[in-house]
């Protein structure tokens, strides 16, 4: 979102509009895969993926009448919001001779 300041003309009265607004979003992650080779030709895959995520968003609106200079709108939210995850994966691989 972008920052706003504005002016609103409604019949004689004026408005001045403030609409503000920060974001934050961190999302660091890590992943770790392994491979073992088998004899016979078998392989066993691993994989596994940690993340985190923590963001904060912060929006201030005011809308105030300009000829009384009184707030007909004053609106402030926060959102937090934090997430973990594992995501895990494990694969088991056989080749077999085909053909003649």
């Amino acid at each position: 979102m972008s920052d706003r300041i504005s002016t609103l003309y409604e019949g004689d009265t004026s408005y001045s509009i403030s609409d503000l607004s920060t974001s934050k979003v961190v999302i660091p992650s890590v992943d770790i895969y392994y491979q073992r080779n088998l004899k016979n030709k078998q392989t066993i895959y691993a994989d596994i993926v940690a993340s985190y995520l923590d963001s904060k968003n912060e929006r201030t609106f005011i809308q105030k009448a300009l000829n009384n200079g009184n707030n007909d709108t004053d609106i402030y939210s926060e959102t937090n919001g934090k997430k973990y995850s594992i995501i895990g994966e494990g694969i088991y691989e056989k080749q077999f001779n085909t053909g003649k």
